[in-house]
């Protein structure tokens, strides 16, 4: 084959491959226009369910004054209203309805002429009204043209008398209130968009995709966009966004990829360096995508500590200050409405470690901690919460063990109680007559079988095959009637399933469900005690003596005060000396120049954060030659390698807010010599 020839063919093979280039560099543009729009989509939808929630907070204590007040008078109305109108300027007017009749607006000017209004009557409004009052929630209606000119979103939402005893009695009336568009978008931040995507928005009345449109172009809603819902009390909106230059937007790489291309396809039949230098491109091209994707898996695990670290501060102040209030003189209403809040605390607690948890199973990071642990205890432990459950519903609840069960196996207690405890608590949570068996048996090959029979609501067939999958519950009405996330048997079976076993459903509608779990429990010996829950050893007896310790020195280093007040209030009656200090770098001073017993460290603060701080203690412990003092990271970060993190910093142990009284005092006397 002659030189140009030669030339010829490897200018075409370089063509070629410029083209091909060129088609993944398209793909991956329109990854990135995907992703960005996704992203700005989501911060629109996160903006408008903040607004729509911040405006039901704050109209909420009305309509609870109301039910508690039913003969209110027009100065305490306008009083309340005028209160609720400094805070939402984007609420046209607020009215309430007696008896579906309009009594009470504010402000009166401009609406002279609704009041007196019966509902009942009133043809274009009264089926709206009715919904609301048939299905006893809150109905969106709109956007509506307003006589005075505008656009506004119409809220009713019935109410209902609250007896003493706290039961909602008779039908009062209806409390509604008009929303102006345009001021509820920009208090939204939806004219703060940067203007590089198309953005449209339908539901009418509240029907997401059935509903009609709202504002945008139609055209938006076919294949290929973005769609996200904004989820209202009773109803949803749906969004939809491209970018503005739409989905075929050439990246703008591919002009200087051709360029390159064509060149080195020029050159390449004469300069082999050059079509060397090419491949190399192209391979710093693919490192460049794979370490793009490592950013991207990095960025999620980011978000998901920081996630996990905003959401248990807060709940750290709730469920301590609870704690604490518990301790106090309470009546019994006072200790009722203590629990609720108490349980509303610990449901958001579960929701963020199934989020976790479920983050963690998909990225491969599940943690298992095999080792020796007694069966029937765990089995025992298991019960007795469950018992107390079954009971407050008034529903039996029976456990059957095989005889032959071995005392101590080899396995994950804290991953089986997990699973364990998701079965037994859904079966329960969704029996209302019956009850629950729970059987444990031993098979051949070490296998043993955990059944969770319950006589509940069921499944179809149908659903059975879709109840694995993550945030899927039997249907819609479930959520309403029971709650829940849809997490837990996703969990459930990538656990079981990391745990070497199965897990199976059979279930009948109306009928009831069987749950059977196999997991490889071989038999072993114990050779210390062990705690149960945890797998380490148990701790020892408390002292006789134990009010003869040391009253210690603390630490306390956290830049939220709630946290400081809850850890102050946990341990003010153990008579330690407590030393505040809001950030790293105030610890740290500190420390040095005061004799410090033990260290409550949070990891994240401003100014310096506690990894920073705790390795500048210990550097300044080696420097001096003192003994190492004692710290405690007491930190919303839950994830394993929060753990590590804190433990290679210097910590000597790690505890994850929210944390319990009983277990800070106990963490505490640790190292209370």
């Amino acid at each position: 084959m002659s030189p140009k020839i030669t030339g010829l063919v490897t200018t075409c093979l370089f063509i070629a491959l410029t083209f091909i280039v060129s088609l993944q560099e398209g793909g991956r543009y329109r990854e990135e226009l995907q992703a960005q729009v996704t992203s700005k989509l989501s911060q629109v939808r996160a903006r408008l369910e903040n607004e729509i929630n911040r405006h039901f907070h704050l109209t909420r204590g009305l309509l609870a004054f109301v039910a508690l007040n039913p003969d209110l008078d027009v100065d305490t109305f306008r009083g309340m209203a005028q209160e609720i109108l400094l805070h939402a300027t984007y609420i046209k007017n607020i009215g309430l309805a007696p008896h579906n009749i309009l009594r009470f607006v504010h402000p009166v000017k401009g609406n002279e002429k609704a009041i007196g209004l019966d509902y009942s009557k009133n043809t274009k409004q009264w089926p709206a009204v009715k919904t609301a009052i048939e299905n006893r929630h809150t109905v969106v209606a709109g956007p509506v043209d307003l006589v005075q000119g505008g656009k506004a979103f119409i809220s009713r939402t019935p109410i209902y008398v609250t007896k003493s005893s706290g039961e909602k009695g008779r039908y009062w009336g209806l409390a509604s209130i008009v929303i102006d568009l345009d001021g509820f978008f920009q208090a939204a931040g939806m004219a703060e968009l940067d203007g590089s995507i198309r953005l449209a928005m339908r539901g009418q009345d509240g029907k997401g995709a059935e509903g009609g449109l709202i504002f945008g172009d139609e055209n938006l809603f076919v294949s290929g966009s973005v769609f996200q819902q904004v989820h209202l009390p009773n109803g949803s909106w749906q969004l939809s966004a491209e970018p503005k230059l739409g989905w075929e937007e050439p990246s703008p790489l591919q002009l200087y990829i051709w360029s390159i291309g064509i060149l080195i396809a020029l050159l390449s039949g004469w300069f082999v360096r050059v079509r060397l230098e090419r491949s190399v491109k192209i391979r710093l091209l693919l490192e460049k995508a794979l370490l793009d994707a490592q950013i991207a898996n990095k960025a999620k695990s980011n978000f998901l500590a920081h996630m996990s670290h905003e959401i248990r501060t807060p709940l750290n102040a709730i469920l301590g200050m609870n704690e604490v209030l518990r301790e106090s003189d309470l009546s019994e209403e006072q200790r009722k409405h203590l629990q609720i809040s108490k349980n509303a605390g610990e449901t958001l607690l579960a929701l963020i470690n199934d989020v976790l948890d479920l983050s963690k199973i998909e990225a491969g990071q599940i943690d298992l901690a095999i080792i020796d642990f007694n069966l029937y205890r765990l089995i025992e432990n298991t019960s007795e919460i469950q018992t107390l459950l079954a009971h407050e519903k008034g529903i039996d609840f029976d456990v059957e063990l095989d005889p032959k069960l071995p005392m101590h196996v080899k396995g994950d207690p804290d991953r089986l109680r997990q699973i364990l405890l998701n079965l037994l608590n859904n079966a329960i949570k969704f029996t209302s007559s019956g009850g629950v068996v729970f059987s444990v048996a031993q098979l051949e090959d070490n296998l043993i079988q955990f059944t969770v029979r319950d006589t509940g609501i069921g499944i179809s067939e149908k659903q059975v095959e879709q109840i694995f999958k993550p945030f899927v519950q039997a249907d819609s009405t479930t959520t309403r009637n029971f709650g829940g996330t849809g997490l837990g048997l996703t969990i459930c079976k990538q656990l079981v399933e990391a745990l070497g076993g199965t897990i199976e459903l059979e279930s009948q509608l109306g009928v009831g469900s069987i749950f059977r779990l196999h997991l490889p429990l071989p038999p072993s010996v114990f050779r210390k005690r062990k705690n149960i829950s945890t797998g380490a050893d148990m701790p020892n007896a408390p002292s006789k003596t134990a009010s003869t310790k040391k009253i210690l020195t603390i630490l306390l280093v956290d830049d939220a005060e709630e946290n400081l007040m809850v850890i102050t209030a946990y341990i003010g009656r153990s008579h330690h000396h407590i030393i505040e200090a809001e950030d790293g770098a105030q610890a740290v001073a500190i420390y040095k120049e005061k004799k410090i017993d033990l260290i409550l460290m949070d990891m994240m603060m401003p100014i310096m954060d506690g990894y920073d701080a705790t390795r500048a203690i210990r550097e300044h412990e080696k420097q001096k030659g003192l003994k190492p003092v004692p710290i405690i990271a007491l930190t919303a970060q839950a994830l394993k390698e929060d753990l590590d993190k804190t433990l290679d910093a210097g910590c000597n142990l790690h505890l994850t807010k929210p944390v319990s009284k009983t277990r800070l005092i106990a963490a505490i006397d640790r190292f209370r010599h």
